[in-house]
């Protein structure tokens, strides 16, 4: 089995743990870091990466459980516009959470 068929099996395995189990929030997100931190211990994941929606909300949710932007300058004018109401032309912006910040 290739590298990439095996990481594609392990993305489609976590998202059937997730939805056959119908977590959501902040549950959903400890779930999967539970999970990649499992799976780290055979195959190296290192980070947990979602495309969050453009929203103050979504953004806060985000970094309140521990994640980043992938592309700084990016998050922080994204934040700015946020802040200031300004029209912002994507709709998500790409985040990580390290997992190395929690390994044992």
């Amino acid at each position: 089995m290739s590298w990439m068929n095996f990481s594609m099996n392990i993305q489609a395995s976590l998202l059937n743990m997730v939805i056959l189990k119908f977590i959501f929030g902040s549950d959903l997100i400890k779930k999967v870091i539970n999970i990649a931190l499992k799976f780290s211990k055979e195959v190296g994941c290192r980070c947990v990466f979602v495309d969050s929606l453009i929203k103050p909300v979504t953004i806060n949710f985000y970094l309140n459980m521990g994640f980043n932007f992938v592309d700084i300058p990016l998050g922080k004018m994204i934040t700015e516009k946020l802040a200031n109401n300004e029209k912002i032309k994507r709709n998500t912006i790409k985040m990580y959470f390290d997992l190395y910040k929690i390994q044992k």
